[in-house]
């Protein structure tokens, strides 16, 4: 009866997801672990954070990305084992720093994406700065994107976190940014950032929701925009580019780390911002335990599993290093990993259910 009444304060998505992670932990017990794949959800995405490098400044930053931010060896990623990278069938390029300005010695993204496609993986996704000026990387994804065909998806955030806010020349970027990016892209996802918390001028949410609709015309000029069956889809097209543009709602977790936290600090509202965060992001459970959806590469080579911001600055959840180590200690340390995580929830399942343990890697001590 008392766990009955525990269970009864979690919410219906918690309950789902320990559900589904206790499903996921019989099959894998039932068949065991062979190969590197069996760790891995269908069809798990190879997130990359090829540099933190990016040239703005940008006051929500959580990763303190710099122009002169830690760049990736493209001789460390080439030199990969294909057999760690043929369990993956997308690629995620962002999270940290802006990918257009990834280069290392002669090399620059295209032909990190290039290397992938070689390898057979063929979709794409880009989380990408505003870019309102044509450049020479553009042109060659572009270039890519009509020989290979490959799927690629870019997002791209409508935000006022800038120091200085011109809000119509913000429009204008906009819309040279997203000119640019439907010549490489299928799909462009426009992600509006705002702020229900800290209550800030400027960057609240109905504030950044209102300027993105009254500057319409000016973020979407010369683009063809046709509704489709979804209220946040439409069919783009400039000149002969066509492509799917998403605008989901708009989105109030900016996490307190990095700049942004430097910026809250300074407002002399960072405890307060904290702890509304907190309560709003109040899930307590990982639905990325036992079968991983992906695994993220830093630009130093450590293997992440968390895909959360918070693991940006959080070493909780690092394994091991795909640059300094062969292929089989990689998938020996994953796999001793992933029993320690399995055994671990298994012999916490009733304090997990009843609230009184987190399965967050970063939270817990066990996964340090």
């Amino acid at each position: 009866m008392s766990l009955l009444i525990t269970m009864i304060s979690l919410t219906s998505r918690e309950l789902r997801t320990i559900y589904g992670i206790v499903r996921r932990t019989e099959q894998i017990r039932r068949e065991g672990v062979k190969e590197l794949s069996d760790l891995f959800m269908e069809n798990p995405r190879l997130i990359i954070t090829p540099n933190n490098r990016c040239a703005g400044s940008c006051l929500h930053c959580v990763a303190d990305s710099t122009p002169s931010g830690v760049t990736m060896s493209y001789e460390d990623f080439a030199g990969i084992d294909p057999n760690f990278l043929e369990v993956f069938s997308v690629a995620d390029f962002g999270r940290r720093g802006n990918p257009l300005l990834y280069c290392s010695g002669d090399h620059d993204l295209v032909d990190l994406v290039t290397l992938l496609h070689e390898r057979r993986i063929d979709r794409f996704t880009f989380a990408l700065a505003l870019q309102n000026q044509p450049v020479p990387v553009l042109k060659k994804l572009e270039e890519f994107a009509t020989e290979t065909g490959a799927n690629i998806e870019t997002m791209v955030t409508y935000h006022h976190y800038y120091p200085k806010l011109d809000r119509i020349k913000l429009a204008q970027d906009f819309n040279s940014t997203l000119i640019n990016y439907l010549g490489f892209s299928k799909r462009v996802i426009i992600s509006l950032l705002g702020d229900q918390y800290s209550k800030q001028e400027l960057t609240k949410a109905e504030d950044v929701r209102r300027t993105f609709q009254d500057n319409w015309e000016i973020i979407f000029a010369d683009i063809d925009m046709t509704s489709t069956d979804n209220e946040h889809s439409y069919h783009a097209q400039h000149e002969t580019n066509k492509a799917e543009i998403k605008i989901p709602c708009l989105d109030t977790r900016v996490y307190p780390l990095g700049r942004f936290r430097q910026y809250l600090s300074h407002q002399e509202i960072l405890q307060q911002y904290e702890v509304q965060f907190e309560q709003a992001m109040s899930d307590y459970v990982c639905p990325d335990l036992v079968k991983w959806p992906g695994i993220i590469i830093e630009p130093e080579g450590d293997l992440n599993l968390c895909a959360s911001f918070e693991a940006i600055t959080c070493r909780g959840a690092v394994v091991t290093n795909i640059f300094t180590k062969p292929y089989e200690q990689v998938r020996d340390e994953l796999i001793q990993f992933h029993q320690k995580e399995l055994n671990w929830f298994i012999n916490n399942l009733p304090d997990i259910i009843s609230g009184k343990v987190s399965t967050c890697k970063l939270k817990n001590k066990c996964y340090q």
